[in-house]
């Protein structure tokens, strides 16, 4: 299963502008996060970390190839953001984050499955 649960997506409208506007980004290519932390207001969330992915549409023109790295992207992060989720939810914070692929070609998994696991890494020492 690819899938991100419904209950961890980042949606709104609002939630994305506080992400652009206040948000910090770290950039391992082939992928780009931009990140935010939000304290615990209080328990209204499953989940600790909230997540989008998205992939450039002027560098891949067809939808096709757009949404088999975007798959690739979702399990990737699926499969190695429970130290994520723990870390944060330790912390007693939030985290919104939009991982971006700023590469120019197709990319296969394993190489994504690496650069996402470094983006990990690098989130859970901020």
């Amino acid at each position: 299963m690819s899938a991100i649960a419904a209950c961890s997506r980042l949606r709104g409208r609002k939630a994305i502008e506080q992400l652009f506007i206040g948000g910090r980004s770290l950039n391992v290519p082939p992928l780009r996060v931009v990140f935010t932390t939000v304290p615990f207001m209080d328990q209204q969330h499953k989940a600790t970390v909230f997540a989008s992915m998205s992939v450039s549409k002027k560098k891949f023109r067809k939808a096709v190839d757009r949404n088999l790295i975007r798959r690739r992207m979702r399990e990737a992060f699926r499969r190695n953001n429970a130290a994520l989720a723990g870390f944060y939810s330790n912390q007693r914070k939030y985290l919104y984050m939009m991982i971006q692929f700023t590469g120019n070609e197709k990319t296969p998994y394993t190489q994504i499955e690496k650069t996402m696991i470094e983006l990990i890494e690098r989130l859970t020492r901020q």
